[in-house]
């Protein structure tokens, strides 16, 4: 929340949307998205390599929680993501298991756009196909009251086109 104050009072309070930040924990970053979206590259031995004269790629992040009872599904637009953290620990009389971290941040598309969800009303078509490609809404040309409606957008449509 931004505030402009006038005459000691809050005269105007708005509220700025400048998407996410968070971290994303896994078991194990996969490959694919290691040289897709983080840009390490296999040398000819199958080793990734990372280098520092590369730039990471944007993506989408499409998720639902366990446990949620409607099955919610989410988009997250413009991603980026920070290299994982390196950790290990030793060995004790308990076996740890030992996770990959990335801090994830979701900013605002050109048009605007951070974050889809799914609905109570989302159709069975849109809900079934979320993770066959990114979800992008659409607006009806005719009437600019209209409420948008959604279609399943092409990788391109989502800076980077990556998706996890």
């Amino acid at each position: 929340m931004s505030n402009f104050y006038a005459d000691g009072y809050a005269y105007y309070t708005i509220s700025n949307n400048m998407g996410y930040e968070g971290d994303l924990e896994l078991a194990m970053v996969p490959e694919s998205f290691r040289t897709n979206v983080l840009k390490e590259s296999l040398d000819d031995n199958s080793v990734l390599v990372e280098s520092a004269n590369v730039e990471t790629a944007n993506f989408a992040l499409l998720f639902e929680f366990d446990g949620d009872v409607k099955k919610i599904r989410h988009v997250l637009y413009n991603c980026s993501a920070a290299r994982p953290n390196i950790e290990s620990s030793t060995n004790e009389e308990e076996i740890e298991v030992q996770t990959e971290t990335l801090a994830i941040t979701a900013a605002p598309l050109a048009n605007g756009y951070v974050k889809a969800r799914t609905g109570d009303s989302t159709t069975d078509t849109v809900y079934a196909g979320w993770y066959s490609s990114v979800y992008m809404p659409t607006v009806e040309e005719d009437d600019p009251q209209t409420q948008p409606s959604g279609q399943q957008g092409n990788e391109d449509d989502v800076t980077g086109g990556e998706t996890l």
